[in-house]
């Protein structure tokens, strides 16, 4: 669900929504005066919310930010933040359902081509994803389909495949976005 932006182009996250902490870290960052009033200005903050979420910038992402007289300004990015990704949430809409290609540690690279080939909408079967991944387990044809077959078995127990039993020959289709949490 795409966000709402300011006359300024600056997304409107929800409260609650940690992409408000980036876009007040930036809007500190890019802005040449960055006060009260004009990080309210800039960002749609309310003023009494600019000071408490300054705070969490500092204490839970370890960002060195200081105060001098009205104006803030930001002393060490510390070792979390990266000061570019911050700038990208400032005026896009980030979300991590768009992030398609987070892959989970424990896949290897042969599975994350497995995965690129499929969809999530009609199946594929096996020989006609090992027609498309960019690798070959074998010269034979029907050796590397069985290969990829394997392959899909592993993703399938782990839950990001599944195979349709009313389909012949047997197809496959993804069902989970890698990234996410599996067994």
């Amino acid at each position: 669900m795409p966000f709402e932006k300011n006359k300024f182009g600056v997304v409107q996250y929800p409260k609650g929504d940690v992409r408000r902490l980036f876009v007040l870290l930036a809007a500190i960052d890019q802005l040449e005066r960055p006060t009260l009033a004009t990080l309210r200005d800039f960002t749609g903050y309310l003023k009494g919310n600019i000071d408490p979420d300054v705070t969490k910038i500092c204490t839970q992402l370890g960002v060195q930010i200081i105060k001098e007289g009205p104006i803030y300004r930001i002393v060490d990015w510390g070792r979390i933040v990266i000061r570019e990704g911050v700038h990208l949430v400032l005026k896009n809409d980030v979300s991590m359902s768009k992030l398609t290609k987070v892959v989970p540690i424990g896949l290897t690279e042969q599975d994350k081509m497995i995965l690129n080939v499929l969809n999530t909408e009609h199946g594929s079967a096996s020989g006609q994803i090992a027609k498309k991944v960019a690798f070959n387990l074998s010269e034979n044809p029907r050796v590397h389909a069985a290969g990829i077959r394997s392959r899909l078995m592993e993703l399938e127990r782990k839950g990001f495949v599944k195979h349709l039993n009313n389909e012949k020959p047997v197809t496959w289709v993804k069902i989970a976005v890698p990234g996410a949490n599996r067994k």
